[in-house]
């Protein structure tokens, strides 16, 4: 189930998953939304406004796909603010549950305002004339889906 950015994400719940260990240094925490219309659970997957990504899809050690996404607009955007405020709800949430641990924001404050980095895994690119594409330049804008299948502590 895609949530799109202009849903109330009141109507979703948060939940958490047996955390799983990979060492003794990090757990994930894999996450569901939980419907409460039709009470079902589903994997977190989330439409953005139009996001600003600064340096495109990167590659990094391991040659491992990334993409920083900027909420730079969030002046100029009310969706963007909005859905600003549904990932640190996200965030808050998973602090709140697991405050003894060390959980590890998803947003991070950068030059280009705060951002939040995500892995790119075979991905279907397109442009605005839904055309597919290669690659995501930088200084580019996109509406993005993001998988926020868990977060780490």
């Amino acid at each position: 189930m895609i949530i799109h950015y202009k849903d109330n994400f009141d109507k979703y719940q948060l939940t958490t998953h047996k955390p799983l260990k990979y060492s003794d240094s990090f757990t994930f925490i894999p996450i569901q939304i939980f419907n409460k219309k039709n009470k079902k659970y589903h994997q977190c997957i989330l439409q953005t406004p139009y996001l600003f990504s600064p340096y495109g899809i990167q590659t990094i050690q391991n040659n491992k796909k990334i993409i920083d996404l900027s909420f730079l607009n969030k002046e100029n955007d009310s969706y963007t603010q909005s859905f600003l405020k549904i990932l640190k709800s996200i965030y808050k949430n998973i602090f709140k549950k697991y405050s003894t641990y060390n959980v590890q924001n998803f947003l991070k404050d950068t030059l280009f305002d705060e951002c939040m980095r995500l892995k790119v895994d075979k991905v279907l690119l397109f442009n605005q004339e839904k055309k597919p594409i290669d690659t995501i330049e930088s200084f580019s804008y996109g509406s993005y889906l993001i998988h926020l299948y868990g977060l780490w502590i």
